[in-house]
């Protein structure tokens, strides 16, 4: 990653984020299904001899990013550009259609089934990504996120469509990996119902601004590493047989802390409208660090990998410690994701009808804490303090919302907040 950052720096004046983001997502396409990470121990209660209990959970690499930055001057083509072209060197076959429908989308992940490797990779690009997400309120699109969000899982996946004629295609063994850019007002396309199907809780987020500054060109030390990086990557691709990722004793203990951690603070439901995406966040981690760990295996390990006798990578404190902080990142990109859903649209478009699920939006996104009157009249933006008491009430009476007095300095102040 480190290396990508670096040849990206002296061609191109885009964001250390996507920079960063887009290291990772090269090195999930170079990883594909030779790798996995054991991030459980478990107990089979339901086999029996002769068959052999597997004794941990297996997790894959692929994560989804969408990237987001102004138009012409965010670099957001730029990198995407790049993406592909690591693509067509590792996996050109893997390359996918970025459009489709779910069927579609469903035939040509199952046609990519290789024997040898036994699995189907597929690798979806998409640029300027607006166009589909609008796609996605078609009657036709409806089934498309719960769909991919099943494929992501990297189970079996088996459905009827139609150009199977009536048979059921068969997805063995899926990796899908999925990388989107758009501006940064991309969000105001998404529905709230996204993340209730699963697939947006799945995304990782990404905001980027362009670095103010001349690109020097690539110098003799940057054409040394971008022949360096090709062979890694092509060295970490493609194994003679799958490889194991594993936490070390120390940081699979550090690792269950956070996660206890977080697991009483989800109890408390204080993230609002982030909380499934929240509560996924130590499968972002876990990920992530294993990408980190992929990006600095050394020679003996590679050569190990090479002549397939590599027992496990095992992966420390300082690339989960990457991981920690990447994702809080990711976290602070996923509040502007649901600020700029939540904006309020020109008068003249918005029905009452709309006018209340946006309001009814915003108080919820508020959280467990609740919304002071005030600041949601700042953020309804409407011309007239009337029209939020209409809205109000109308919540109030349907019982979406409480309304209470809480003692503020010297005061009392009106808090809503929404109801289950």
């Amino acid at each position: 990653m480190e290396a990508f950052k670096t040849l990206a720096s002296q061609v191109s004046d885009i964001s250390d984020d996507f920079a960063e983001a887009a290291g990772q997502f090269i090195l999930q396409m170079a990883a594909g299904r030779d790798y996995f990470l054991i991030w459980k121990y478990d107990v089979p209660f339901f086999t029996k001899p002769p068959v052999k209990p597997p004794e941990y959970g297996e997790m894959y690499l692929n994560l989804p990013y969408i990237i987001m930055g102004k138009s012409r001057t965010g670099r957001k083509t730029w990198v995407t550009d790049k993406i592909t072209e690591a693509a067509e060197q590792l996996s050109p076959d893997a390359l996918m259609a970025n459009s489709f429908s779910p069927e579609a989308l469903i035939d040509d992940l199952a046609e990519k089934y290789n024997p040898a490797s036994n699995s189907s990779i597929g690798i979806l690009i998409i640029d300027d990504c607006g166009g589909f997400f609008d796609s996605l309120k078609k009657e036709y699109m409806a089934s498309l996120l719960p769909t991919v969000s099943s494929i992501l899982s990297n189970r079996d996946f088996k459905r009827r469509t139609r150009a199977m004629k009536g048979e059921s295609a068969w997805v063995r063994n899926p990796y899908l990996i999925i990388w989107m850019n758009g501006t940064r007002d991309l969000p105001k396309k998404f529905e709230r119902g996204w993340f209730e199907q699963g697939y947006a809780n799945r995304q990782i987020y990404v905001f980027g601004k362009r670095k103010v500054k001349q690109s020097p060109g690539l110098d003799e030390k940057g054409k040394l590493i971008q022949t360096q990086l090709l062979a890694y990557l092509e060295q970490i691709h493609n194994p003679p047989r799958v490889n194991i990722i594993d936490f070390d004793t120390e940081t699979r203990k550090y690792r269950k802390v956070v996660t206890d951690g977080l697991e009483e603070r989800l109890d408390k439901e204080e993230f609002g409208d982030k909380e499934s995406w929240i509560s996924i966040t130590p499968l972002f981690i876990d990920k992530v660090a294993a990408i980190k760990r992929l990006s600095h295996v050394n020679d003996e390990e590679r050569e190990a990998i090479k002549n397939g006798r590599l027992p496990r990578l095992l992966i420390g404190m300082e690339d989960y410690k990457y991981a920690e902080v990447w994702i809080k990142k990711c976290e602070g990109w996923l509040d502007q994701v649901i600020e700029k859903m939540t904006e309020p649209r020109s008068e003249k478009d918005t029905t009452q009808k709309d006018r209340i699920e946006r309001i009814f939006n915003i108080i919820r996104a508020a959280g467990a804490g609740g919304i002071q009157k005030q600041k949601l009249y700042r953020k309804a933006d409407l011309d007239d303090s009337r029209k939020l008491k209409a809205v109000v009430d109308v919540l109030l009476q349907g019982e979406r919302i409480s309304e209470e007095k809480v003692p503020t300095k010297g005061a009392t102040a009106t808090v809503y907040k929404a109801l289950n």
